[in-house]
C-alpha cells in the first residue's frame, strides 16, 4: 500500500474519531444556560383587565449570552390558553431580578376569574440538543 494512502486513511480516522467525539460532547454536556432563584415568579399585576400588561419579577441566573432564548406563555386556569411567544435574547447575563412586562393579549373566549402563567423557554444550545425548562407565576385575577 502507498504511503500516501496510508496519510490519507490516517486523516480520515483523525476527522471521524475528532468529529464523533465532539458528537458526544455535545450529547452529554450537561448544559444549564439558565435557573430560577425564585419560584413561582412573584406578580406584580394581582388583578387586570384583558388588555392591559402583565408585570411579575424574574429572579434568575443567567451564564450565557450568545443563545437566544424561545419563550411561550400560557393562561393556565385548569385550561390552557396560549398566549404570542417570542424569541429574546434581552436579558443580561449573570444574577438578578427583574421586572418583567408583557402585554398580555389575552383571547376573548377568556373568561374572568384565578390564573396563572406558564412560561416554557428553550434554548438552542448546539446543533444536536435543545435545553427547556418550565417556570411559573403566582396566581393573579383576570376581571372583565
Amino acid at each position: 500500500m502507498s504511503i500516501w494512502i496510508k496519510i490519507y486513511l490516517g486523516f480520515c480516522g483523525t476527522i471521524i474519531i475528532a468529529g464523533g467525539l465532539l458528537v458526544t460532547f455535545w450529547l452529554v454536556y450537561p448544559y444549564e444556560p439558565f435557573t430560577a432563584t425564585t419560584q413561582p415568579f412573584k406578580v406584580i399585576t394581582k388583578q387586570l383587565h384583558i388588555g392591559e400588561d402583565f408585570s411579575y419579577i424574574a429572579e434568575y441566573c443567567k451564564y450565557t449570552d450568545a443563545v437566544p432564548i424561545k419563550v411561550l406563555r400560557q393562561l393556565i386556569d385548569g385550561y390552557a390558553y396560549d398566549l404570542p411567544s417570542s424569541i429574546s435574547n434581552n436579558f443580561p447575563s449573570g444574577c438578578r431580578a427583574v421586572t418583567v412586562t408583557v402585554p398580555l393579549n389575552v383571547p376573548s373566549t377568556v373568561h374572568h376569574g384565578t390564573y396563572h402563567v406558564l412560561i416554557t423557554g428553550s434554548y438552542q444550545v448546539n446543533p444536536l440538543r435543545t435545553w427547556n425548562y418550565q417556570l411559573e407565576t403566582e396566581e393573579f385575577e383576570i376581571i372583565k
